[in-house]
């Protein structure tokens, strides 16, 4: 399946919106579906990110994927570190194309950036990708909402 990697538009609210409304994509990412306020904030803390990206297939953004800045404990900006943060829509799971989309993203990123990436120990089909990609687990933890996550780390 072919796809166009392109950064979010502020038009695209409406596409992003729907995605994060999907019950599996609201459960993974912890946010209260329900809120369009909580929607809209997650979709201005995506956009203003400086690495962001959707997928476009059959002209309508089917995914997110976002490297957060990380900070030092002091809360000042780590510039060569991030989290990584992705999601697909369900229709489109199980087709290989995450894995492709991270691999694309990763290779737009600066040299010497190390990445994390926390995913629920559950979702098999993104521990799958991450390790497909070269990021290593780093073991799992429990989150403040009691989910097992599984923590990677990628240094290129």
């Amino acid at each position: 399946m072919t796809f166009n990697l392109r950064p979010w538009q502020l038009a695209d609210f409406p596409a992003y919106q729907a995605l994060i409304t999907l019950p599996p994509i609201a459960t993974a990412i912890g946010i209260d579906a329900k809120s369009v306020a909580s929607q809209q904030q997650a979709f201005e803390n995506d956009i203003y990110q400086t690495y962001q990206a959707t997928i476009i297939i059959d002209g309508t953004p089917q995914d997110s994927i976002v490297a957060y800045q990380r900070a030092n404990e002091l809360g000042e900006p780590l510039a060569t570190e991030a989290d990584l943060a992705y999601f697909l829509a369900p229709d489109f799971w199980g087709h290989g194309i995450m894995t492709d989309v991270v691999t694309a993203f990763i290779a737009q990123l600066p040299p010497h950036f190390t990445l994390w990436a926390d995913v629920l120990a559950d979702n098999i089909g993104s521990l799958r990708v991450l390790e497909k990609v070269g990021f290593t687990n780093q073991g799992t933890y429990i989150d403040l909402f009691g989910r097992q996550i599984s923590q990677f780390h990628l240094y290129r």
